[in-house]
């Protein structure tokens, strides 16, 4: 009698965690991801059209995200026609020290905060620096969980480029 119940409970568990957890996505809809600046104001998906978007979720506490931000900020400046960055703080709690370090930083990409259609398209990210590289069509050509070498995010985006 007890064994129906654990795994009943088992069942249940694994479905709340499944549907909660990070799923690295095969395509993504950019555009539907009601991303908003940390002020909450809109970024104008036209922004996105036709470019490749590094989506990096990150935090301004986070080491090796700090360590990222300038090759992130290197890559954007290299390919300013062909790729958006975007860094997304999670944290309420941090989107003033967001602002700050992206500001001492000379971060001109883009720092959003995260919404619920990214939650609910992406699921719950639950290590940071974790980076999406997405090809203009949507397509997600490398998903990196944890942090990358400047050259490895520079060869993402070149496959990305060319998908």
């Amino acid at each position: 009698m007890r064994l129906p119940g654990i795994l009943f409970l088992l069942a249940i568990s694994f479905l709340y965690i499944r549907s909660n957890t990070f799923r690295a996505p095969k395509q993504l809809n950019v555009d539907a991801l009601d991303i908003r600046t940390l002020s909450g104001n809109p970024i104008n998906p036209r922004r996105f059209l036709g470019k490749v978007v590094v989506l990096n979720f990150w935090a301004p506490w986070c080491g090796p995200c700090q360590t990222e931000t300038p090759w992130l900020q290197r890559l954007q400046a290299a390919h300013p026609d062909d790729l958006l960055v975007i860094g997304v703080d999670q944290d309420p709690d941090t989107y003033a020290e967001a602002a700050l370090f992206a500001a001492s930083h000379g971060v001109t990409y883009p720092i959003a905060q995260t919404s619920g259609a990214m939650i609910n398209a992406i699921g719950a990210i639950d290590s940071i620096p974790t980076t999406f590289y997405i090809a203009p069509s949507g397509k997600v050509v490398h998903t990196a969980t944890g942090a990358i070498s400047e050259a490895r995010m520079e060869s993402y985006v070149s496959d990305a480029l060319h998908r």
